[in-house]
């Protein structure tokens, strides 16, 4: 079962949880409204992506529009703590292109794992479970930010580059900051920068030679 949520009413829902998504079974004592279901669930450990894809698919299709969910989708992995990550002093890094005109986001998490998601919509999760080269990949990436971060500065907002650039988003106890370079530059250079993006690529490469691009939400 792993997680199945059930819309009930406007803006309220019943959830189940079971292992491997939750430690031991779990479920809503009755209805709850979004916001206080996500809350209950990233206090399990479950990923915001996870929680946002179970409620998202409760909605008509017509509803679902593939370029919100990627703006949602990024801004809950920027936002919204992993509870296990909190220990970490850099929980998650991301990199957003622009690829074909689209923008594409890769993200990086302090334990291993990594996604990708695609401003048409879908993308890949879950690689880092079954591919020792995404993990080794993502940690890389996690590595080079980390020896990054005079180049990063705080920040609340969100942007997304323009075509040519590259622009970096670092999840840390402090806050978010945020950095950013032309890919001709860093594709003619040895700094930490360079390093991370082609860490960041990587897992992008990876992800594309192992399975095909899903034009679907995000699936495990």
């Amino acid at each position: 079962m792993a997680l199945i949520i059930t819309k009930q009413g406007d803006d309220l829902y019943t959830a189940a949880a079971t292992p491997p998504t939750v430690s031991k079974p779990w479920f809503t004592p009755g209805p709850l409204s979004a916001r206080q279901l996500q809350l209950e669930l990233e206090n399990l450990g479950v990923h915001p992506v996870d929680i946002f894809d179970a409620i998202s698919s409760q909605e008509p299709l017509e509803k679902r529009l593939p370029a919100e969910q990627y703006f949602r989708n990024r801004e809950l992995a920027l936002q919204h703590h992993v509870p296990e990550l909190m220990e970490r002093s850099l929980q998650l890094v991301t990199m957003d292109r622009i690829v074909a005109g689209e923008p594409v986001t890769i993200l990086a998490y302090a334990e291993g794992s990594a996604s990708v998601l695609f401003g048409k919509g879908g993308g890949y999760r879950g690689g880092s479970k079954t591919s020792p080269e995404i993990r080794r990949a993502a940690l890389e990436a996690v590595h080079h930010a980390m020896g990054a971060q005079p180049e990063f500065r705080p920040t609340t907002s969100f942007d997304l580059p323009h075509s040519g650039e590259l622009y970096f988003y670092a999840r840390t106890r402090e806050g978010i900051s945020v950095a950013s370079a032309s890919e001709l530059t860093l594709g003619s250079g040895e700094t930490m920068l360079s390093n991370l993006a082609r860490a960041m690529n990587k897992i992008l490469d990876l992800y594309q030679g192992q399975v095909s691009p899903s034009g679907a939400p995000l699936t495990s």
